[in-house]
């Protein structure tokens, strides 16, 4: 160091303290060539307080400055990075799945609802939707009587389209299969009954 009195750079260190910034330190020091004494303020990063960590087992270990500290930031973010790229990748593969999963069963529903076949004609379930031709008759109509017979006719017709395949039927009639089943018990259906 200068000495600010002659000019001389020998010079010793009489008292050396840490600043109140917590960061730069103090030093007394006396010229060796004129005797007067004058203070320094050093801040480099060998003088820089030690950082204490914890690690993974709880043991707390000192680094000894700045640089290394930011090395093992460094490290630290480059690997959280990397563990946030693979959640990315997890959540991405997740969300093709549930896509392509509802892609499939929107195609099965549209194989499955009635459509008009290519003649522009109406399906078969779609006539069992039309009121009759003839309409109420005078002596009028048992509305609970046809509803029933209405649905003895969709159910018997779902049947047959599947073989009598349960599962299949439940699903084009779009009702589950335990409540098929036990409609076919209520309604006494066989596959004899089918004409």
């Amino acid at each position: 160091m200068v000495c600010p009195y002659c000019g001389k750079t020998e010079s010793k260190v009489v008292d050396s303290r840490l600043a109140k910034d917590g960061i730069t330190i103090r030093r007394h020091r006396q010229c060796l060539a004129c005797s007067d004494r004058f203070t320094t303020y050093e801040s480099t990063q060998e003088h820089l307080l030690p950082f204490l960590i914890v690690k993974n087992t709880g043991q707390g270990a000192t680094i000894p400055n700045l640089r290394t500290m930011l090395s093992i930031i460094s490290s630290t973010l480059t690997m959280l990075s990397e563990e946030t790229e693979k959640l990315i990748d997890k959540v991405d593969k997740v969300e093709k799945t549930q896509v392509a999963k509802q892609s499939k069963r929107t195609a099965a529903s549209n194989k499955i609802a009635p459509a008009k076949n290519k003649s522009g004609s109406l399906t078969s379930i779609d006539r069992h939707i039309q009121p009759p031709e003839e309409g109420i008759i005078e002596e009028g109509l048992d509305l609970n009587e046809a509803v029933k017979d209405y649905e003895k006719g969709l159910i018997l017709e779902a049947l047959e389209k599947t073989d009598w395949v349960k599962a299949k039927a439940a699903r084009l009639l779009h009702i589950n299969r335990t409540t098929l089943v036990e409609k076919i018990k209520y309604k006494k259906l066989t596959q004899a009954a089918s004409p």
